[in-house]
C-alpha cells in the first residue's frame, strides 16, 4: 500500500509517485494506493499547497489510469475528514 500525499497530487505528479514508489520496492504493481488527506490544505516547510476540486480529480484519473495500466490493483482515499 502506499499514500499520495499533498505533494505528488495533480495527474502526472501522481503518475510520477506511483512510478518512483514501485522502483522503490522492486515491484511491478501496488495492492493499494490511496489518496491521502485530499480535502486539507498542507503546508510544507517552503510551501503551501491547496487542494481544490481539479487537483483531486486528476488524482484520481491518474490513479484509475494506473489501475487500468496494471500498476495499481485498487485505488481509495485515507483521512478524508482529518
Amino acid at each position: 500500500m502506499s499514500k499520495i500525499p499533498a505533494a505528488c497530487m495533480g495527474y502526472e505528479a501522481t503518475l510520477k509517485c506511483i512510478n518512483k514508489t514501485l522502483s522503490d520496492l522492486g515491484t511491478s504493481t501496488l495492492d493499494v494506493a490511496l489518496i491521502h488527506r485530499p480535502n486539507n490544505a498542507v503546508i510544507d516547510k517552503s510551501r503551501t499547497i491547496f487542494i481544490d476540486h481539479e487537483l483531486r480529480l486528476s488524482t484520481w484519473r491518474a490513479l484509475q489510469d494506473a489501475r487500468r495500466q496494471g500498476l495499481v490493483r485498487y485505488a481509495g482515499v485515507s483521512n478524508y475528514g482529518t
